[in-house]
């Protein structure tokens, strides 16, 4: 069952957050010895993209010299990023088309083992552009995904937090957690958070952790009951209390009326909290 991390894919751009991602990706595939694929997705600009831009009715060879020249300072950023990391081997694509296919196809071509993106929301606190690709991909992507908000140094990790109710669990997704773990050193804490909804007595909480503990043999490591209204601010509350440097959660996918009649913990805690948030999606299989 592999569990080392090899590929490395970022969503690039010149923001702050997304450069952020790129360096705590370039830190993380030093000490794993990964390969890093710098990955930008160029949606082609219609007639309305330039109308929003105060330019309207563009011919479509304006378009193809927009698209030109937005490839040219995509490769100047890129290189430079590049030629300030040389103790890391990392490619680089640029496509035109649709953020979430293109970002998809490049996860499978790439072999891409995990994923580290920034994200931020709309200044107006809606759910923007970035914010609305990124929930889409951290609730279908077939690799690990780290979101992050803002710039963190992963080889200053020193916590983990794992947050979970022990449903779905299996060693496909445990064996990546105790790897993330066993490569950063830190320590890890194990934390139940206990709601209205999905309630369970202490002594229920207990037994579960008991056999969750003993069946995937985790290493040194602290456990915490907390109750709270929603899952996710029981985590934040918790990952704040013990300054902890990375949550670690897996992520119950829900579709169609279940996702409309039920919240997503992992997009609200997201949303919530300033620590990169590692995740991916239960029940899958090796």
């Amino acid at each position: 069952m592999k569990t080392k991390i090899e590929n490395i894919i970022v969503p690039f751009d010149s923001d702050e957050v997304s450069m952020a991602a790129a360096n705590y990706a370039v830190a993380l595939a030093k000490k794993e010895q990964a390969k890093v694929v710098l990955f930008y997705v160029i949606e082609h600009p219609t007639e309305d993209t330039f109308s929003s831009m105060g330019v309207s009715g563009m011919p479509s060879f304006e378009g193809n010299i927009y698209i030109e020249k937005l490839i040219e300072k995509t490769e100047e950023r890129m290189m430079k990023f590049i030629n300030a990391h040389k103790e890391v081997e990392i490619k680089w694509h640029i496509k035109i088309g649709h953020p979430y296919d293109s970002l998809t196809e490049i996860i499978s071509h790439e072999k891409c083992d995990l994923l580290v993106m920034g994200t931020h929301e709309a200044k107006n606190g809606n759910h923007g552009f970035i914010q609305s690709h990124t929930e889409k991909i951290v609730n279908h992507s077939v690799a690990p995904v780290i979101v992050m908000r803002e710039a963190k140094d992963f080889l200053n990790c020193k916590s983990i937090l794992l947050a979970t109710d022990f449903r779905d669990l299996n060693a496909y997704f445990m064996n990546r957690v105790i790897a993330m773990q066993k490569l950063t050193g830190a320590r890890l804490k194990v934390v139940k958070v206990n709601t209205p909804t999905y309630f369970k007595t202490t002594d229920e909480d207990e037994a579960q952790y008991h056999d969750f503990k003993n069946q995937f043999e985790l290493p040194d490591h602290d456990f915490q009951i907390f109750n709270d209204y929603e899952a996710e601010e029981g985590i934040v509350k918790v990952a704040k209390a013990h300054k902890v440097d990375l949550i670690m959660v897996g992520n119950h996918r829900r579709s169609g009326i279940h996702r409309l009649l039920l919240h997503n913990t992992v997009e609200n805690l997201i949303r919530q909290t300033d620590i990169p948030v590692w995740t991916w999606r239960l029940g899958l299989n090796d």
